[in-house]
C-alpha cells in the first residue's frame, strides 16, 4: 500500500503544532516580560537586585523612569495582582550620604529615612486636597506591618469613590538608593500579612 508522505506530513505538524499551542496559551495568560533587560536600564538602577518575574502572586509590569524630569527621582516598577496594587520606587533624591547598607539601630540612618517618608505623607494630604481621597487616617503602631526586615512601615485607611482600602508605605536604604514599597488594596483583615509576605520574599533578591 502506499502512503502519501506530503499528507502525512502535514497531518504530523498539525498535531505537533496544536501540542505545543496548547501550554503556550495556558502559560501566556501569565507570561510577564523580563523588564529589567531594558536597553537604556542595569542593576545598578534598582539598587543592585535582581527583580525577579514574580513575588509571590504579583507579576512583574511596567518600569517607569522619572530621571528626565529629575535625576534625583529614580525609577520605578511595578508589580501586577488581580487585586493589589503595588508599585516599587528606586531612587537616591540627589542624595550622596545614603548608605549601602542600613542599620535600623542607627540613629542616622533612622533619620534619613523620615525624609521620603515625610514626603511620601505630603503626597497624600495634596490628593485629599484635590478630592482623589475623601479621606485619610493614619493606622498607627498597631495598624502597620510586622516582621518587616530591614523595611519600616506605615499605614493609612484611605476613602476613594465610597470605597475603603488599606495602603502602606515601607522604605528602606540599599546599595545607595532609598527603596520605597507602595501597597494598595481594597480594606481586608490580612492586608498587613500580605504586605509582610511581600517584602520578606522581595527581599531574598537583596545583594
Amino acid at each position: 500500500m502506499l502512503i502519501d508522505i506530503k499528507k502525512y506530513t502535514i497531518i504530523v505538524l498539525i498535531i505537533i503544532g496544536f501540542t505545543i499551542a496548547i501550554p503556550i496559551s495556558l502559560f501566556a495568560k501569565d507570561a510577564k516580560p523580563n523588564v529589567i533587560h531594558s536597553d537604556y536600564l542595569s542593576r545598578a538602577d534598582y539598587a543592585g537586585i535582581d527583580l525577579p518575574i514574580k513575588i509571590n502572586d504579583f507579576n512583574l509590569g511596567i518600569v517607569t523612569d522619572y530621571r528626565r524630569k529629575n535625576p534625583g527621582l529614580g525609577v520605578s516598577v511595578s508589580y501586577l495582582h488581580t487585586e493589589y496594587t503595588t508599585t516599587i520606587y528606586f531612587y537616591d533624591n540627589n542624595s550622596k550620604f545614603i548608605p549601602s547598607r542600613i542599620d535600623l539601630n542607627n540613629p542616622q540612618h533612622i533619620t534619613l529615612l523620615l525624609q521620603p517618608d515625610i514626603s511620601s505623607s505630603l503626597e497624600i494630604k495634596e490628593l485629599v486636597k484635590r478630592g482623589v481621597y475623601s479621606k485619610v487616617k493614619e493606622k498607627g503602631v498597631n495598624g502597620s506591618p510586622k516582621n518587616t526586615g530591614i523595611f519600616t512601615c506605615s499605614g493609612y485607611d484611605i476613602e476613594k469613590n465610597k470605597t475603603d482600602f488599606d495602603s502602606y508605605l515601607c522604605l528602606t536604604m540599599h546599595n545607595n538608593k532609598f527603596i520605597k514599597v507602595r501597597m494598595s488594596m481594597p480594606a481586608r483583615k490580612d492586608s498587613t500579612k500580605i504586605v509582610s509576605d511581600f517584602l520578606n520574599e522581595f527581599y531574598k533578591n537583596f545583594k
